[in-house]
């Protein structure tokens, strides 16, 4: 996947931008200061994202769809940030951040890779119990979808939603959902 300047110069690359002897362009950029091999694959925001934010939490709906729990088309990533912290200040990719309480930071998180780039993502039960949390931003249909799917495919276990739903604080709200699928 893409990386930064400095890591291709680090690779014993070319510049970024520099032309080989054909005139074609060895790398693409994607975004400013993220650069891409030319002729690579499409390249996932959350990726590039966390080509310029490394120790960012992707959470919701990009974490719903990193783990195949949704059918949503993603209009933006979507990251984890602390009540009291700004967001990065980014133009592309469009990012939206959610505010969770300084515990939620660090629970439930898995580290992974996308595109050839590692990332932090939340695991699919801690995803699908924060999209009950955010269901007034993403909608009642996209949590529902996600436990379904979730549940149908045995990507976690009852007592895993579970303790993710008293991570979060939504046992009362998750308790009727759950309670059908049993």
């Amino acid at each position: 996947m893409g990386c930064r300047a400095r890591e291709a110069s680090r690779q014993e690359l070319a510049r970024p931008l520099s032309l080989s002897s054909r005139g074609k362009r060895k790398f693409q950029r994607i975004t400013p200061g993220v650069y891409e091999a030319a002729g690579r694959e499409v390249v996932s925001d959350a990726a590039v994202f966390a080509v310029k934010y490394p120790k960012v939490v992707i959470c919701l709906l990009s974490a719903l769809d990193f783990h195949g729990l949704t059918t949503h088309i993603l209009r933006q990533v979507w990251i984890v940030i602390g009540n009291k912290n700004a967001g990065p200040t980014i133009e592309f990719p469009p990012f939206r951040g959610v505010g969770v309480s300084a515990h939620l930071i660090t629970t439930g998180i898995i580290k992974s890779e996308l595109n050839g780039v590692a990332i932090t993502v939340t695991d699919p039960a801690r995803s699908i119990a924060d999209s009950f949390k955010f269901q007034n931003k993403i909608g009642t249909d996209a949590a529902l979808e996600a436990l379904r799917v979730g549940w149908e495919s045995c990507r976690m276990t009852t007592d895993e939603i579970w303790a993710a739903a008293e991570q979060t604080r939504m046992v009362n709200v998750m308790r009727p959902y759950l309670e059908t699928l049993l």
